[in-house]
């Protein structure tokens, strides 16, 4: 029974990790691509405004 034991326990502690990691890549490209957003939509803006006077 300990081996079993042992084996379940490596498991949660590798699988929680593995959510742990994938859970903050998920964050850090959410936060990269809010921000690329943000800054070319400020430069799309800014050329907007531009072509827009006369």
């Amino acid at each position: 029974m300990a081996p079993l034991l042992a084996a379940n326990v490596a498991f949660l502690v590798v699988f929680g990790l593995f959510v742990v990691a994938f859970l903050g890549l998920i964050v850090f490209i959410a936060v990269w691509a809010i921000r690329r957003d943000k800054a070319g939509r400020e430069v799309w803006l800014e050329g907007r405004d531009e072509s827009e006077t006369p």
